[in-house]
């Protein structure tokens, strides 16, 4: 299943056993935020997984927006006893986690 906003984030959803992946392309920002968050609120409404994987390898550009919502899709996993891990990691995206300290809050797998 996929879904391309028209603010240019396209979301892959696979399930993965007893996780769900969530491939990302393009850009995490203002206006592509609320569309992840919107999947992730239908994921959840629609299973009980307890591990979401987000790959990240497809992303161009992520801002503080996008890193909110990263924060926000953890906290709401930690609720539900489960976890968020981030895969496929670019350097530039490994690098802005560990300068904003998200590399210690977030499960960053290669």
């Amino acid at each position: 299943m996929f879904d391309e906003s028209e603010n240019g984030l396209r979301i892959t959803t696979t399930e993965l056993g007893d996780a769900t992946l969530l491939a990302l392309q393009g850009e995490l920002d203002p206006l592509t935020a609320p569309d992840l968050l919107a999947r992730v609120d239908d994921v959840l409404s629609q299973s009980d997984t307890t591990h979401l994987v987000f790959d990240v390898g497809g992303l161009t550009f992520i801002d503080s927006s996008g890193l909110r919502t990263l924060i926000a899709t953890k906290r709401s996993m930690l609720e539900r006893g489960g976890d968020l891990e981030i895969r496929n990691a670019t350097m530039k995206t490994r690098r802005l986690l560990e300068i904003t300290g998200l590399d210690t809050f977030l499960q960053v797998t290669p």
